[in-house]
């Protein structure tokens, strides 16, 4: 019958060992492993809050002055209310304003409402009906002015009756047929510690809603020349690292005021839109 014999207590001892400095040795490339997915996770949060920020402003931008009248004294006339009108409370902004070294930014755009206006009409001073394609939805009723981007002024609204507009001007101006009716919008953007708002005035009374949090700094530039607006976002991660985050973050300009903290992961996003009016 074959002798059966088992591990020695210094065999086992041995391996024990053995396994110990594997052990120790690879702990450094597991802990390396962990930190770059924390990196990669911190990274992918702030790319979400950036492009989703981003992609919020975008409609404001695109449709920035479509319609209206490109100067400050023009735009201001164009906005006064002709008697009987509600008051407009951004009428005196400009298409584009920039305030408090570029961390406040103000957009008076024309967002399309997927309507058009089905033969070429005049508006005065006084009410004018305008036909529609079709009734206008619930918030786009609401809109206290309208634009059409072939005309130059925008209109303010009286009443909106299924597919009939009626409307009023500050001067005679003529709305050309199939050109679509945009809802009138004023957005102000800016950063409320790290959080970043937009305040809306569509109907009169400006609702105020959260953007993004984390959001570490805000700048805007605007080059008139060129119609050119440049939105810069510093986002930061929702929690500390082990390890600060280097000081130079590329696409980020330290000179701008912002609440950076080496202790947070960050990424910058940035995006520029040429006003079209």
């Amino acid at each position: 019958m074959p002798r059966r014999t088992a591990f020695s207590l210094v065999e086992l001892l041995l391996a024990l060992f053995m396994m110990g400095i594997v052990g120790a040795a690879s702990l450094p490339l597991l802990f390396s492993f962990f930190s770059f997915y924390d990196l990669a996770r911190d990274g992918a949060s702030c790319t979400f809050r950036g492009e989703q920020v981003l992609a919020a402003l975008e409609p404001y931008a695109l449709g920035a002055g479509l319609g209206m009248p490109s100067s400050g004294e023009a735009f201001e006339e164009a906005f006064t209310s002709p008697p009987g009108a509600p008051g407009i409370p951004y009428r005196s902004w400009g298409v584009v304003e920039l305030s408090q070294k570029g961390q406040r930014l103000r957009l008076v755009s024309g967002i399309p409402l997927g309507e058009g206006a089905l033969k070429q009409t005049v508006i005065t001073r006084k009410e004018s009906s305008l036909e529609l394609s079709a009734p206008l939805p619930e918030f786009g009723k609401r809109c206290p002015c309208y634009a059409f981007p072939a005309s130059g002024i925008p209109f303010f609204n009286v009443r909106s009756l299924g597919k009939t507009l009626t409307l009023r001007s500050s001067r005679s101006e003529t709305v050309h047929a199939f050109d679509e009716i945009h809802g009138v919008f004023a957005a102000e953007i800016y950063l409320g510690g790290t959080t970043l708002y937009l305040r809306l005035y569509s109907e009169g009374v400006p609702v105020v809603q959260p953007l993004a949090s984390f959001v570490a700094g805000f700048h805007c530039e605007y080059q008139e020349e060129s119609s050119l607006l440049s939105v810069f976002l510093l986002v930061r991660s929702s929690r500390k690292r082990s390890r600060s985050h280097p000081q130079e973050i590329p696409g980020w300009n330290f000179s701008w005021p912002s609440t950076y903290d080496p202790a947070y992961y960050h990424g910058v996003f940035s995006r520029s839109w040429r006003i079209r009016n």
